[in-house]
């Protein structure tokens, strides 16, 4: 087992070698100058997500590249060598997860096939030609100059690349749910401090709205317009003359308390006014609040289901001398639950609190509909009078 993998290390360093001497130095690497039966014949296999620049596209088509000047992106160069007395083939491949930028790279494909591509795409440059999904075999190719970052080398005997790519495929995947979950986490958390400051906001809010009203009907505004009105109305139906005791003494009754009663009409609308917007505001920011609640248990739920949180989903304390990274996640997951149940039980006290406000504010909302439609009536009348 060992010697084998030494060999690999040999052969995956003289690959490299070679491989990067052709490109920076223009020596063709060319399938057709080997023995049929060597160990790199066949050609090199290029694949890139994206392929853009100033290239001669019927060319390309014709497998003859060149590209003047151009990016490529996701870049994979696999070659494999296959090996003599029926030994399994070997598969070297080279990775660049960065923009590789070439200029006046040119080669040619396996028998001058057709590379392969899913379309057409928008360039990062006027003027410039942009392929997706680009697959080709090519046997020679040489570059002025080409920048591979982040370039990686892998090796794997033909029967272990598949289990390679899908433990790569796991793992990536398997980093991606952790990333996901960390957002989760992350959104969780500031969604549940924001939700925790705004509770007490409206608390206050609500204590301000309970005084305004408990102030209003304290004051008696009401209870005094319902007399100047019931005063008006007896003296828009009354007769003069029975007013003076059937007298005769020409005196005129005395004039009906309109301006007063307009006057306190005004300032308890003025009430109302403000007390029906607070109401409205306090009502859609307690029903926001539960259905934060609702979203943020189900991700709660979700979080504990998977189980997948970084070591970096902590509370901000951090976790404690001595404890792991699965203990770290749970006590995130812990104190996140702790902040969601008191969210929960403040919410609780401010619907308790907010139902007691809303019964008194709907009893002073019917008592000063009442009597605007007893002044619009009486209004109406004292103008026809009149």
């Amino acid at each position: 087992m060992k010697k084998r993998f030494h060999k690999r290390r040999i052969l995956l360093f003289l690959f490299a070698v070679s491989f990067l001497l052709s490109i920076s130095l223009d020596f063709p690497v060319n399938a057709d100058d080997r023995p049929e039966q060597g160990e790199s014949g066949g050609g090199f296999t290029v694949t890139a997500d994206k392929v853009e620049g100033a290239m001669d596209l019927l060319g390309t088509l014709t497998g003859k590249i060149d590209i003047q000047e151009g990016n490529i992106y996701g870049l994979t160069i696999a070659k494999t060598l296959q090996k003599k007395r029926d030994r399994e083939p070997f598969v070297i491949q080279i990775r660049s997860a960065g923009i590789v930028s070439v200029k006046n790279l040119k080669g040619e494909t396996l028998g001058g096939t057709l590379p392969s591509f899913t379309g057409f795409c928008q360039p990062s440059k006027a003027g410039w030609i942009c392929l997706e999904n680009v697959v080709m075999t090519v046997t020679s190719q040489s570059a002025e100059g080409i920048v591979l970052p982040d370039a990686r080398i892998t090796s794997c005997y033909e029967s272990e690349c598949h289990r390679q790519a899908a433990m790569k495929h796991a793992g990536e995947n398997m980093a991606e749910q952790i990333r996901k979950s960390q957002a989760d986490f992350a959104a969780l958390s500031r969604g549940l401090e924001d939700d925790l400051h705004q509770a007490q906001d409206l608390e206050k809010a609500l204590a301000e709205s309970s005084a305004r009203l408990d102030e209003v009907l304290k004051a008696g505004k009401a209870d005094e317009l319902a007399v100047l009105l019931a005063e008006i109305e007896k003296s828009l139906t009354s007769d003069p003359e029975e007013e003076d005791g059937g007298q005769g003494t020409g005196e005129k009754p005395p004039e009906p308390p309109i301006g007063e009663a307009e006057k306190l009409l005004r300032a308890l609308e003025e009430d109302h006014t403000w007390l029906k917007e607070k109401t409205e505001e306090l009502e859609t920011a307690l029903t926001g609040i539960k259905g934060r609640l609702e979203k943020a248990e189900s991700t709660l739920a979700a979080l504990k289901q998977t189980g997948k949180l970084s070591p970096g989903a902590q509370d901000p304390a951090g976790p404690s001398s001595g404890q792991t990274a699965k203990d770290a996640g749970n006590s995130g997951l812990l104190g996140a639950e702790n902040r969601w149940k008191a969210l929960k039980d403040k919410w609780a006290s401010l619907d308790m609190q907010f139902r007691s406000f809303k019964e008194k504010w709907a009893e002073f909302d019917r008592t000063f509909t009442g009597l605007r439609k007893r002044w619009e009536q009486v209004e109406q009348a004292f103008e026809a009078e009149s």
